[in-house]
């Protein structure tokens, strides 16, 4: 005679979990460049990921307005936390705020990557990004535009460059180059006024 018990979910996890484990051994033992073993595909509109019973985040596919595909994940309330979109450069990765507004982002571009950080509005107060050939670290204003940015010296590349700025301006210039230090000043107008040497 057969017993017949009620299993708990963390039983029927664990037995499933013991049952899955040669063929994901095999799987990992196969793995060559000429040969793949597809074990299974999950296939779903959503995913609900739960803990100790409750659902804490769901993960949906979705298409932006410009066509492209990625995966939110959103609060039990439904608010938006996180998108990952697939570009063609790579990926991107926004984190939004309690109200859904994006104030994060880390992402693929032409020259490598960036990271975005917004303000409640939306606008960009700071980021760090590539280039074609440096690095550049850029603080914004509470309107977005910038005042201080740290980069490469786009002479030679050898130095680096701080500036300074006033309403996306440049104002003041200390720069590196094969020769020395060099310190510029600017007025409102972009007009040298002052530098050394």
């Amino acid at each position: 005679m057969y017993e017949t018990r009620k299993l708990d979910n963390h039983s029927v996890k664990i037995m499933l979990l013991i049952a899955l484990l040669p063929t994901v051994l095999l799987f990992l033992g196969s793995q060559t460049k000429e040969q793949t073993l597809q074990v299974g595909v999950l296939r779903a509109q959503r995913i609900e990921v739960t803990l100790d019973g409750e659902v804490v985040a769901t993960i949906k596919g979705f298409k932006s307005a410009d066509g492209r595909r990625g995966l939110s994940i959103t609060s039990p309330q439904n608010r938006l936390m996180l998108t990952i979109v697939l570009t063609d450069y790579g990926g991107v990765v926004t984190v939004y705020d309690k109200q859904q507004t994006p104030i994060a982002g880390v992402g693929a571009s032409p020259e490598g990557g960036s990271i975005v950080i917004k303000n409640k509005k939306g606008e960009i107060v700071g980021a760090f990004f590539t280039t074609k050939r440096e690095g550049l670290l850029r603080i914004n204003n509470s309107q977005g535009r910038r005042i201080i940015e740290l980069r490469s010296n786009p002479a030679d590349y050898q130095g680096g460059d701080i500036v300074v700025c006033y309403n996306g301006g440049e104002v003041a210039h200390l720069g590196a180059f094969r020769k020395g230090g060099i310190i510029s000043i600017f007025d409102v107008l972009g007009r040298k006024i002052f530098s050394v040497p």
